[in-house]
């Protein structure tokens, strides 16, 4: 993907405005994460070469064309979250609250012994953030400030709407402007006997209102309150023919919506994805929310070389209307394999 690159706002620890964390409060949590912050990535995460010439603290366009077009440019990354953000960081809620802060640890590749595999370093070369702002400050991005911080974690070198990294950001509006790339994905492989299990759990939520309840009595995906919002899992599939099943619930009154279950190959980050097949169904009315009726509402076939290269499927629940108060609440798509 092209991406302009605009003037970057640059505000020294001196200057910087003053916001819900200080500059100190900043640099406190940079040099506490693991602590102050959970690491989300279970191990370095290989960067995108734009996203790695994006994540500096000066990104010029000389300094972007020059070094997303070398091939010995490898860095590496890991993602630190609080605790209040950490929920909607690995896709179970929409929106991070107010005050969440990611941090990015920026990584050099080392190079190993016989042009092998690069392996991460240790050393940090810069940290990148973002820290949810208080509604309004910047509607364009989320209401996200970005900021960046030496890699010795001692000073704060940049602050405030970063044009760069707002363009950048802009792609990822419908999970709420971040890009969930350093994210481990939750893989759903069959069971024992056969069948795949999408619980909600394991979606990604995207949009605005849509979200994870894991109270007991709910334990479901719920708040769809939102037509556009979407859920999608990742799944692996051996070839063959599945029977689909929703386990869904609707408020008296709320019923009729049409739902649509898309099932393709690809990735979320930014890879062409290929259409396989849909279901379509139409949301029952149940007398209540949390009253689960399981549906069977068509048959998959995976055929050979659908599953190929190990990228899994994307199964995509994309609402086609809501007639009432919510599109339904959804607890669970079972993928059931049927005998030829």
């Amino acid at each position: 993907m092209h991406i302009t690159i605009f003037s970057v706002l640059i505000a020294t620890a001196s200057c910087c405005v003053a916001g819900p964390l200080t500059d100190p409060d900043l640099l406190a949590k940079v040099q506490q994460r693991g602590t102050a912050l959970e690491e989300v990535t279970k191990s370095p995460v290989i960067m995108h070469r734009v996203t790695a010439a994006l994540c500096a603290e000066i990104p010029s366009p000389e300094l972007v064309a020059e070094e997303k077009g070398n091939p010995h440019l490898d860095k590496f990354a890991r993602l630190y979250v609080d605790k209040i953000g950490r929920p909607a960081a690995e896709g179970h809620e929409p929106v991070h609250p107010e005050g969440t802060v990611l941090i990015k640890e920026k990584l050099p590749a080392i190079a190993e012994i016989e042009k092998g595999p690069a392996r991460p370093g240790t050393v940090p070369e810069l940290f990148t953030g973002m820290l949810k702002r208080e509604k309004g400050f910047n509607p364009e991005c989320g209401d996200w400030e970005f900021f960046t911080v030496s890699g010795d974690a001692q000073k704060l070198t940049s602050r405030g709407k970063t044009a760069s990294c707002v363009e950048c950001h802009l792609q990822y509006s419908e999970s709420d402007f971040t890009s969930r790339y350093f994210v481990p994905r939750r893989l759903m492989e069959a069971a024992a006997d056969g069948s795949v299990l999408l619980h909600s759990r394991d979606a990604y939520v995207r949009g605005k209102k849509m979200r994870y309840e894991p109270q007991p009595n709910k334990n479901t995906l719920g708040f769809w309150t939102v037509k556009e919002d979407t859920a999608l899992w990742y799944a692996k599939l051996a070839p063959g023919l599945y029977e689909v099943e929703v386990l869904q619930g609707c408020g008296k009154g709320s019923g009729g919506a049409e739902v649509l279950v898309d099932f393709g190959l690809g990735s979320s980050y930014g890879i062409e994805e290929h259409f396989i097949q849909q279901c379509k169904f139409t949301v029952e009315d149940t007398g209540h929310f949390q009253n689960f009726k399981p549906r069977v509402i068509g048959t998959l076939e995976v055929k050979k070389e659908a599953g190929e290269g190990g990228r899994g499927f994307n199964v995509k629940v994309i609402p086609q209307s809501k007639p009432g108060v919510a599109v339904m609440d959804l607890r669970q798509i079972l993928l059931r394999p049927l005998k030829p």
